[in-house]
């Protein structure tokens, strides 16, 4: 965002941001989420499609030193809860719907067994959220990093290597598996791939055809391209079809697909 502010950061099915803009969104929300009384170390999930608002949630908990849990679009509602409830997760960002399922509507299905949760967000849920919910875009809306020192961020923000994520793996019939994660393994992971004989570089344009919720969406499709200063263009939903149209458009030099 210091070198190249105007540098296209992502692209998806909304439009384009570019580095300067996602970096004034992650802080809007970092705040945002300060206020509502996130602590360090709570876990909050993300469900949502490959949207931008992944990345946003992403590293704005990563900023105050926050757990984000990645939680698959088309994961079933049990694996979902059951993680949640295995965390005690306090918080939750997922979309109104999406293909048909009524994402607000399961996550309020799974309040009884997730206890800890008190923070509701919706992304793209339309103009007046379901009752109970906050809207991400009112959230991203409030100019309120204007009104806070970024001192304030720089006092939580996590060190190398304390956890920042919790990773899950799945299987047709066992519970999923928790894996936890830190900076430094991120950072290892993605700079092996991005650094591979000089692989990418600012000029590049990342399209990730793979659900960044999941390892190779994420370490290759989003942590490698924000290491490399790159772009990355997010698929929100795979087709064949889909897939080639979207390499045609945002003109990608490199495809990740799992």
């Amino acid at each position: 965002a210091d070198l190249a502010p105007g540098r296209p950061a992502v692209i998806d099915s909304a439009g384009s941001l570019t580095y300067q803009e996602l970096r004034r969104a992650i802080d809007r929300l970092a705040f945002y989420l300060l206020d509502l009384g996130l602590k360090k170390e709570e876990r909050f999930g993300i469900q949502l499609p490959n949207w931008r608002e992944f990345l946003l949630m992403r590293f704005a908990l990563a900023k105050i030193g926050a757990i984000a849990l990645p939680l698959p679009i088309d994961w079933r509602q049990k694996d979902v809860e059951y993680v949640l409830a295995a965390t005690e997760a306090v918080g939750v960002l997922t979309a109104s719907t999406f293909r048909g399922r009524d994402y607000v509507r399961e996550h309020q299905d799974m309040m009884p067994a997730c206890p800890a949760m008190r923070i509701t967000l919706v992304a793209r849920g339309g103009v007046t959220p379901p009752n109970g919910w906050t809207s991400l875009e009112a959230c991203l809306d409030d100019p309120i990093a204007q009104r806070r020192p970024r001192k304030i961020l720089a006092a939580v923000r996590p060190g190398a290597n304390d956890v920042d994520v919790i990773v899950t793996t799945s299987g047709s019939s066992a519970a999923p598996k928790l894996v936890v994660r830190t900076p430094n393994c991120f950072l290892a992971t993605t700079k092996q791939f991005a650094d591979h004989r000089g692989f990418l570089t600012g000029d590049d344009v990342v399209a990730c055809l793979a659900p960044i919720a999941r390892g190779m969406g994420y370490y290759a499709g989003v942590a490698s391209p924000v290491v490399s200063g790159s772009t990355m263009a997010l698929l929100e939903k795979f087709s064949p079809e889909d897939a080639l149209s979207w390499l045609a458009k945002t003109k990608a030099t490199v495809a990740i697909a799992v």
